[in-house]
C-alpha cells in the first residue's frame, strides 16, 4: 500500500549576495585588532622616519624688527619746507617700499659677509633670493600700500634663517639702507621740485626784463626824437607851446611837430632831454620800466581736477577756480631768493633708532618638533589600519 505521508519541502540553501554592502563592524574591529602588530609596525616605522627628519632639520629662528614712524621733530627738515606737502604715512610707505627692493637687499648681505666668505654670483643670488622670501612685513600688504587710507604706524620686519646672526646683521644694514634711500628720495623730490619752480620763476623774471628792455628802448627812441627836434628849433630850456607859437615860425614849428608825431617832449629842452638819455643809458635802468608785469594765472593747488563718474555713464570734470593777481619783479626775485635759500640737510633726519634694531628669539620659530612628531604619530595609524583593511580585503577574495 502506497504511502499516504505528505513529502517534506526540500531545504534551501542560504545564498550570499555579492552586492550586499552590509559591514560586520565587530568582525571588522576583531579583524583589525588581529593584525595590531602590522599597524603597530607601521606606525612606529613612520614616527621613527619623522623622528629622524626632525633631529635633521635645522632650527630656524624668527629675526625681527619693528619699525615705528618716525616723530615730526625726528624728520622736521623734510617736513617743514613749503616746497612739496610730505606726510609721515608717505615716509613710512617709501620705507616699506625700499624694505623689499632686491638691490638694497644684495648690498646689505654684501656688507655684512666678509670677503673671505663671498659666494660666486650663482650662489649669491640664490641666497638672496632666498633671504627675500624668508622677508616677512607685518602689516603691510601691497593694498595696504596703495591705499592711502591705512596708517602705518608700526611695520615688524622679520627673517626666518636658520643662521640667525647673519641675518640680525643683514636686517639691520637692509633697514639702515632702506632709511637712507627713503631720506635721499623725498630730498631729491624737494630739490627736483624747487629747481623746477626756480626754473620756471628764471624764466618768468627773463621775460620781464625783455619786456622792460622794449620799453625802454622805445623810450630812448622817444627821447632822441625829441632831442633832435628840439635841436632843430634850438630849444635849450623847457618852454611851451604859448611861446613858440608866432610869425612865419608857425608854419615851420606846425611842419615839424607832424613830422615827429603828437609828442609834446621836445618842449622840455635840449638840456633836460640829454639828462634823461644819459640815466637811461645807465646799467640797470631798465628796471624803472619792470615795475608791474601781466596778470598771471594762479590756480589753487590743493585742489585738483576732479572726475566724478556718475551711474548713467556720464562723466563730470570738476576744474579747481583760476584766479589772477598783478605780479612785479621784486615778488618774482623775492620768491627766488626764497626759494634758493631751501636746502635739505639729512645729518638732522632720523628714521630709525636703536629700538628698531633686530632681535633674535630664545627658542626656533621652526620646526615644530613635537607638532611633527604627533602628526607622524596621527599618520602611522591612519597608514597601518588602511594597509590592514586592504590586507583583510586581499583575504576575502581568496
Amino acid at each position: 500500500m502506497a504511502s499516504t505521508d505528505n513529502p517534506q519541502p526540500a531545504k534551501q540553501p542560504s545564498v550570499s549576495y555579492p552586492d550586499d554592502d552590509t559591514i560586520d563592524l565587530g568582525a571588522l574591529l576583531r579583524g583589525l585588532f588581529a593584525q595590531w602588530v602590522l599597524i603597530g609596525s607601521i606606525m612606529l616605522a613612520v614616527v621613527a622616519l619623522a623622528g629622524i627628519t626632525v633631529v635633521s632639520l635645522p632650527n630656524k629662528y624668527r629675526v625681527e624688527a619693528t619699525f615705528t614712524q618716525p616723530t615730526l621733530q625726528a624728520v622736521q627738515p623734510l617736513m617743514e619746507q613749503s616746497i612739496k606737502s610730505i606726510e609721515l604715512d608717505d615716509i613710512s610707505r617709501e620705507f616699506v617700499d625700499n624694505l623689499n627692493s632686491y638691490s638694497l637687499m644684495v648690498a646689505a648681505y654684501n656688507s655684512v659677509i666678509d670677503r673671505d666668505e663671498q659666494l660666486n654670483d650663482a650662489a649669491q643670488v640664490s641666497t638672496v633670493q632666498s633671504l627675500q622670501h624668508s622677508l616677512t612685513i607685518t602689516p603691510t600688504n601691497p593694498e595696504s600700500l596703495e591705499d592711502d587710507t591705512i596708517p602705518l604706524e608700526s611695520v615688524t620686519v622679520s627673517f626666518l634663517s636658520a643662521d640667525p646672526q647673519t641675518a640680525q646683521a643683514v636686517l639691520n644694514e637692509l633697514i639702515a639702507l632702506a632709511a637712507q634711500r627713503t631720506a635721499e628720495h623725498f630730498k631729491a623730490d624737494i630739490e627736483a621740485t624747487r629747481d623746477i619752480r626756480l626754473a620756471r620763476l628764471q624764466a618768468h623774471i627773463t621775460q620781464v626784463e625783455l619786456a622792460a628792455e622794449t620799453s625802454l628802448q622805445q623810450r630812448v627812441n622817444e627821447l632822441e626824437q625829441a632831442l633832435s627836434l628840439a635841436d632843430t628849433l634850438n630849444i635849450v630850456e623847457p618852454t611851451d607851446w604859448a611861446a613858440l607859437v608866432h610869425g612865419a615860425g608857425n608854419v615851420q614849428l606846425m611842419t615839424q611837430r607832424n613830422n615827429y608825431g603828437d609828442s609834446d617832449l621836445f618842449l622840455q629842452g635840449t638840456r633836460i632831454l640829454r639828462a634823461q638819455l644819459e640815466a637811461l643809458r645807465k646799467d640797470g635802468a631798465a628796471l624803472q620800466f619792470a615795475a608791474s608785469f601781466n596778470e598771471t594765472e594762479v590756480i589753487d593747488l590743493s585742489s585738483l581736477n576732479k572726475i566724478t563718474t556718475m551711474p548713467e555713464g556720464n562723466i563730470f570734470v570738476t576744474t579747481p577756480p583760476v584766479t589772477k593777481r598783478s605780479v612785479n619783479r621784486s615778488e618774482l626775485v623775492g620768491e627766488m631768493a626764497s626759494l634758493q635759500n631751501i636746502q635739505i640737510s639729512l645729518d638732522d633726519v632720523s628714521l630709525i633708532d636703536t629700538d628698531t634694531l633686530a632681535r633674535v628669539p630664545a627658542n626656533p620659530s621652526s620646526p615644530k618638533r613635537k607638532l611633527i612628531v604627533v602628526a607622524a604619530f596621527i599618520l602611522g595609524g591612519f597608514l597601518g589600519v588602511f594597509v590592514a583593511l586592504i590586507r583583510m580585503a586581499l583575504r576575502e577574495n581568496e
